[in-house]
């Protein structure tokens, strides 16, 4: 056979192949699979239970120093003028309350910007405000009834030695005539003091006035409610 018939036949057969289909043919293959050394390792991750106690652990710490040091309430000291207030300090001596007992103490402690300021402080912005709002006046002799109650042993004594000086500074400083009285009041004289919308300070203020006067012991229950709604001043005026 000559070379030129040789290679036409060749063609000729390539012609009738068929070239299969890749994608068939990859459907039909089976899928392989990696052996196990080949296999990425993928470890759950661990919980790290220590340190997640410790992190548990200075929370609860925090929290509780929190509480104990910043507010918890420690003291009270009720302030009368006419507006009665009552502010309740923390172990470091911080304002963190600000209670009111009437009318006019409701508008005043909404006036009275002292949370977590030092109690001297807070004195200071009792008396400013108290000046401006005219329950003290120049010219005229004003009178202030405060009170204290602790749960820490020494702290009344204490604070009513400070509380004093505080004071006498705030309205010396604004020239202001202020005579100022210290009362401790009782668990009957606070259930009473709440059935009036009084402070127990001013409760038990008014039956030393009265026992001064007459000579004999009053009982909360025993207070003629006539006495109530007057300030301090209009009470220590009226008994002088």
């Amino acid at each position: 056979m000559k070379k030129d018939d040789l290679i036409k036949s060749i063609l000729s057969e390539a012609e009738d192949i068929k070239i299969p289909d890749l994608n068939e043919r990859a459907r039909l293959e089976p899928i392989a699979t990696l052996p196990d050394e080949v296999k990425p390792n993928l470890r759950a991750k661990k919980v790290n239970y220590l340190r997640a106690f410790t992190l548990v652990l200075i929370l609860v710490l925090g929290f509780g120093f929190y509480y104990t040091t910043i507010m918890k309430s420690e003291t009270k000291v009720t302030i009368d003028i006419n507006p009665s207030i009552e502010l309740t300090l923390n172990s470091r001596d911080a304002v963190i309350g600000i209670t009111s007992f009437n009318e006019e103490g409701n508008e005043f402690a909404r006036r009275l910007n002292v949370m977590h300021r030092p109690i001297n402080d807070a004195i200071d912005d009792v008396i400013a405000l108290a000046y401006e709002m005219n329950y003290l006046e120049k010219g005229h002799s004003n009178a202030i009834l405060f009170s204290v109650k602790s749960l820490t042993t020494g702290k009344e004594s204490y604070h009513e030695s400070a509380l004093k000086t505080a004071f006498d500074t705030a309205v010396n400083a604004r020239g202001i005539d202020t005579r100022f009285y210290y009362s401790e009041y009782t668990a009957e004289d606070e259930i009473v003091a709440d059935k009036y919308d009084l402070s127990p300070a001013k409760i038990a203020f008014i039956r030393q006035l009265l026992e001064l006067k007459h000579g004999i012991e009053y009982s909360p229950s025993q207070l003629p409610p006539t006495y109530f709604n007057h300030s301090v001043t209009q009470l220590v005026n009226l008994f002088d």
